[in-house]
């Protein structure tokens, strides 16, 4: 039923010869640019809901921060992740860059990412003007794509250092990836190459993959990251525990208390 009812087109515009196109069925408006791909999807009567799998399994990085004061996100599509952030965690600042202006007007106009100082967004290509971003962070997302894919930066040696290098002692890069391309096994040796501590989850078959990297190799506690979850899903809508079982690399032998590689 769901499947056969018309959708309405409520934004169209072009940035560089592509389109920035907002679809809406009933509750339910997606973020797309001239194809069937969905950048980001939001709900009109559940706001602050994740609806796309992938964004939930992201935000099972709040788990491995003890103290979330600071977050960079490196593309901001509609906002859902950012917009979930600033509705369930008050006291921390985000700030989002983004390459496309249309994609934040659509964020503002059609998904409803509040104008807030809480959350700072800067129409920035971050390849370009990396300098002028200061933290240090907690958690940096990396989940810039466009009408062909990924962005390049995911594959920059020299911008993921320079990233890594805005991140706290606690601090952890998270990006997402397409994993059915070729492309994805080298981006995650290269993320191998650069992180002391790499976590996989893939949130389906031929679907995203999500990668965490921490610079240092002192392995955090499994037990650790569970009493977070734990903690955060009694205070979220969002279940927590299922994302962090999702962890290519726990591992259940005499190192079962480590989340490494």
């Amino acid at each position: 039923m769901f499947q056969s009812l018309p959708e309405k087109l409520l934004f169209e515009k072009e940035y560089n010869g592509v389109p920035v196109q907002v679809w809406e069925k009933l509750d339910r408006r997606e973020l797309r640019f001239g194809n069937l791909i969905v950048q980001s999807a939001y709900s009109t009567l559940q706001p602050d809901c994740l609806l796309l799998r992938y964004t939930r399994q992201m935000l099972a990085a709040i788990a491995f921060v003890p103290q979330l004061e600071n977050v960079l996100h490196i593309g901001l599509g509609g906002g859902s992740v950012a917009n979930f952030l600033f509705h369930h965690f008050p006291e921390i600042q985000q700030t989002a860059t983004e390459i496309n202006p249309l994609v934040i007007d659509a964020a503002y106009e059609h998904f409803g990412l509040p104008n807030d100082s809480r959350l700072m967004v800067l129409p920035m290509d971050v390849t370009e003007s990396i300098n002028d971003l200061t933290g240090p962070y907690d958690l940096i997302f990396l989940d810039a794509f466009d009408h062909s894919g990924a962005s390049s930066c995911f594959d920059s040696t020299s911008l993921l250092l320079q990233l890594q290098d805005l991140l706290t002692a606690d601090g952890w890069l998270v990006g997402n990836f397409w994993n059915q391309l070729r492309l994805f096994s080298l981006q995650k040796e290269l993320w191998h190459g650069l992180c002391g501590q790499l976590i996989e989850a893939k949130t389906g078959v031929m679907t995203n993959s999500i990668l965490y990297g921490h610079a240092q190799s002192n392995h955090i506690l499994l037990s650790t990251v569970q009493k977070r979850a734990q903690e955060l899903e009694s205070t979220l809508p969002l279940r927590l525990l299922p994302l962090v079982k999702r962890f290519k690399n726990l591992e259940h032998s005499d190192q079962s208390t480590l989340l490494g590689r």
